[in-house]
């Protein structure tokens, strides 16, 4: 007896095949989308201690110790140091990596920090407020890139508090 075999797949082998890539596209933009939002949740919390520790430096240290925020060949970095660095100084440093260009980080509502752009934090000795050397007035904003996953440090400047919260 001979078996009359046909080969190919059959319509239910198709089907099944296609619902489980499907399956694995969905769950590997959600894993990409978390690792982003993670990222961003990092970034925002990094800046929010360093400022903690930027005030202190500022009552304790003769000298007035600045943070700068910059973007360098794709990557958010910041670095706190004393005033007068220029952007080439900036980038021979080395700064602490914040987070890469699938972020964005404003400040002020309206402004994006750019390849070309640095933000200044600074906090005044005596009052305890942020200098007006300080680039932000309000609020810096981290998000991943298209704005779904965002935190917002709000700045009081003429105390100097600040405060983190999900956007």
């Amino acid at each position: 007896m001979k078996e009359n075999w046909k080969k190919g797949i059959s319509m239910m082998e198709l089907i099944v095949t296609v619902a489980v890539i499907g399956i694995f596209t969905g769950l590997s933009t959600i894993g990409v989308q978390y690792i982003q939002s993670g990222n961003v949740k990092a970034a925002a919390q990094t800046i929010d201690s360093n400022l903690s520790k930027l005030k202190y430096d500022a009552h304790s240290q003769a000298t007035m110790p600045v943070m700068y925020i910059y973007m360098e060949n794709g990557f958010y970095y910041m670095q706190c140091n004393k005033d007068g660095l220029n952007r080439d100084a900036l980038i021979a440093g080395s700064g602490k990596k914040l987070c890469n260009s699938n972020c964005k980080i404003q400040y002020d509502d309206t402004h994006t920090v750019g390849a070309s752009d640095i933000i200044k934090i600074a906090y005044k000795k005596g009052t305890g407020g942020f200098s007006s050397l300080s680039t932000p007035r309000n609020n810096i904003i981290i998000s991943n890139a298209n704005g779904t996953h965002a935190y917002k440090i709000t700045i009081v400047f003429e105390t100097g508090k600040h405060y983190l919260e999900k956007a």
